[in-house]
C-alpha cells in the first residue's frame, strides 16, 4: 500500500517485553473478569511474541522493505539525538523548526506528572515463565540486532 513507508523496528531485551506486556495484559484481565490466572498468561505471550518475531524477520529477509533498526535503551537515554540521527535515514529534513519541536517534546516528556504514583513493579518469573528460557527462546533474534539483556 506505501511501497515508500520506512520502518521502524525498536529492539528491547525480549524478557522486559514480555513482563511488561503480560503485565498490562493482566491488569486488562482483572479489570474485564475481576481475577487473573497470572501464571498462563506469560507463556501465551512469549509465544505470540516469539511468533511475531520470527514473522517479522522473515518479511524484512524477504520483503526488501528498508527498516531502520533503533534500539530501546538508546531512545530511552537520548530522545532527541536518536531522533535526529533517524531524520535522515528517513529522507526528511531536519530543521530547526523540527529540532525545537523535539527538544519541546522531549521536555514536557520528562516532567513529572500530576497523577503519577508509585513505580510499578513485576517480574517475568510472576507471569510463569522462566527469564533464562526466553534468553535462548529469542537468541536468534537477540544475536541478529545485537539486543542486549537489561539488567536493571
Amino acid at each position: 500500500i506505501f511501497p515508500d513507508a520506512h520502518i521502524i523496528w525498536t529492539h528491547r531485551d525480549p524478557v522486559k517485553v514480555i513482563a511488561s506486556y503480560s503485565s498490562l495484559t493482566s491488569l486488562f484481565r482483572r479489570t474485564m473478569y475481576g481475577q487473573v490466572h497470572t501464571e498462563g498468561i506469560g507463556p501465551y505471550i512469549s509465544r505470540r511474541f516469539l511468533a511475531s518475531v520470527n514473522r517479522a524477520m522473515e518479511y524484512r529477509a524477504l520483503s526488501g522493505r528498508i527498516v531502520h533498526d533503533l534500539d530501546f535503551s538508546e531512545f530511552v537515554q537520548s530522545q532527541v539525538r536518536t531522533i535526529q540521527d533517524l531524520l535522515p535515514k528517513l529522507n526528511l529534513e531536519q530543521n530547526i523548526e523540527t529540532f525545537y519541536l523535539l527538544c519541546e517534546e522531549h521536555s514536557r516528556m520528562r516532567r513529572k506528572r500530576s497523577d503519577a504514583r508509585g513505580s510499578h513493579r513485576y517480574s517475568l518469573e510472576t507471569f510463569g515463565v522462566n527469564p533464562q528460557d526466553t534468553v535462548l527462546r529469542f537468541g536468534h533474534y537477540m544475536d541478529t540486532y545485537q539486543v542486549e539483556r537489561e539488567l536493571h
